[in-house]
């Protein structure tokens, strides 16, 4: 992901229960709470990256750095699920002498999605790709292999932008890393020694 231009996130586990109310696809009372939290704002363990994600996306925009590529790779604790976390916003490729600026888009981060699974051994095609519709997102699929589902990619919600006050378009993919891992244990690859 670094080798296509993405800087890589760190951010910790604990987050903000407000963030998941009225959710149905990460509910809040899966939540894991904290008995004796810190600060009343990091009083959850996360169930997905995706807030995290887009705190980095407002405290960056807000700074006048809209155009981004970011990653992150952690635990979620509502399946106890290690996932990667991808995210494009503003303009995915800047202005060079021969090309005029490319704004990100859903495609933008599909082709990145794509290298990266093929990268793993992953055949694409062989993929079963579904139209998503969830709370999170405005336009999403859902991408499985073998009845497990490896990512799910779109377009966030304009309502879950309002919530950390992000006001340009985020393209974002959450990929269970584990599932993906398991994917590729099946794949043999050969080597042959050069001549």
């Amino acid at each position: 992901t670094a080798s296509n231009g993405f800087t890589e996130i760190m951010s910790i586990s604990l987050t903000k229960a407000a963030y998941y109310e009225g959710l149905e696809s990460y509910k809040p009372e899966n939540c894991v709470r904290i008995l004796n939290p810190l600060s009343a704002d990091l009083n959850v363990m996360r169930q997905t990256l995706l807030f995290n994600m887009l705190e980095a996306v407002q405290l960056n925009a807000n700074r006048k750095n809209g155009d981004l590529k970011l990653y992150e790779f952690g635990n979620c604790y509502n399946s106890e699920e290690y996932r990667l976390a991808i995210a494009v916003t503003g303009v995915a490729e800047p202005a060079s002498w021969n090309a005029r600026p490319q704004a990100a888009s859903f495609f933008t981060l599909r082709a990145v999605a794509e290298k990266l699974l093929r990268r793993f051994g992953i055949d694409i095609y062989a993929l079963r790709t579904e139209t998503l519709q969830n709370d999170l997102f405005g336009e999403a699929l859902s991408m499985s292999l073998g009845g497990k589902e490896l990512l799910q990619i779109g377009t966030v919600s304009s309502k879950i932008r309002r919530r950390l006050d992000v006001k340009q378009d985020v393209y974002y993919l959450e990929m269970n890393f584990h599932a993906l891992v398991k994917s590729t244990r099946k794949h043999k690859i050969a080597a042959e020694e050069l001549s």
